[in-house]
């Protein structure tokens, strides 16, 4: 439980603002699919072999879509950050639903993650959240609902 002035801090609703977002820029690099496979043992060849990935109809390595997730990930920490600022609740994501990867992601990529506060729900103590990725075309490559829990 939160507590502030030794009782728990149940305004944390009063902190949450509907419409309220954040942006993220990225421009992929072949160091960060490497890195990310690295990181996340996820080695498959779509995203590490030029030879295979230039045999299917992408015609070039793919990022992985759970990178684009982390971007995600930091879109919520921006707005997560400025929660801090106006109630003392203690908040974690409780996950994501919906994740959709739309559109290939490759090498060069632009991604802007934009992430904006739609909902609560002050029953389950919870925030939502709509992600979504665009490409620099304006394309959107991946979307998803991020929900926050206030502990």
């Amino acid at each position: 439980m939160s507590e502030k002035n030794g009782e728990r801090d149940d305004n944390w609703s009063e902190a949450i603002f509907i419409g309220e977002s954040s942006t993220f820029h990225k421009t992929i690099t072949d160091a960060d699919i490497m890195l990310y496979a690295g990181l996340s043992g996820d080695f498959h060849r779509i995203h590490l072999d030029d030879e295979y990935a230039r045999q299917t109809p992408f015609g070039k390595r793919l990022a992985h879509g759970a990178m684009l997730m982390g971007f995600m990930s930091t879109c919520g920490t921006l707005i997560v950050e400025r929660y801090n600022e106006r109630t003392s609740a203690p908040n974690v994501s409780a996950g994501y639903n919906k994740v959709r990867f739309i559109n290939p992601v490759m090498v060069g990529d632009t991604i802007t993650t934009t992430t904006t506060v739609t909902g609560k729900d002050l029953k389950k103590r919870q925030v939502y959240s709509e992600h979504k990725c665009t490409n620099q075309r304006g394309e959107v490559v991946a979307v998803a609902t991020g929900v926050g829990q206030f502990v």
